[in-house]
């Protein structure tokens, strides 16, 4: 089985995050013993902004053992349309109240949409129940 990674994982790990690293380490560790580990390339654009080298954020990849995969029509057409979900139900006032206070971004969207695509199972700590509102059939774990 493979497991698609939120960047919210990749980042408890990468800065140590006190309240999350080991729950992050662990679900990684756990997982990549059943199948392969993959982010999205939108997963490493939001990952790579921590790095002041490539050649760090490969070696990261590569000691966490994950790897890219590139977004594809597909993946831009399923996020879109869960995208423009979520903004009719912004304008007219149905979407729900974030408890985080943090707004989604479309990147969250594109990442929800290559675990669609790809059948991935997703290993994520959303709160915000961002991925079973827009993406129901996505399988989480985290």
């Amino acid at each position: 089985m493979i497991h698609a990674v939120d960047t919210n994982i990749l980042l408890d790990i990468l800065l140590e995050d006190s309240e999350y690293y080991q729950r992050s380490a662990d679900l990684l560790a756990q997982v990549g013993v059943e199948g392969a580990l993959v982010i999205s390339a939108v997963a490493y654009a939001e990952l790579s902004a921590h790095f002041d080298h490539d050649e760090d954020i490969q070696r990261f990849l590569m000691d966490v053992g994950v790897r890219v995969e590139p977004i594809n029509i597909e993946v831009a057409r399923v996020s879109g349309r869960a995208w423009h979900a979520y903004i009719v139900e912004k304008k007219t006032g149905n979407s729900r109240r974030d408890a985080s206070k943090r707004k989604p971004i479309l990147a969250d969207f594109l990442i929800g949409a290559h675990a669609i695509v790809g059948k991935y199972v997703l290993l994520t700590r959303d709160t915000r129940g961002l991925y079973e509102r827009y993406f129901p059939s996505l399988k989480c774990v985290g």
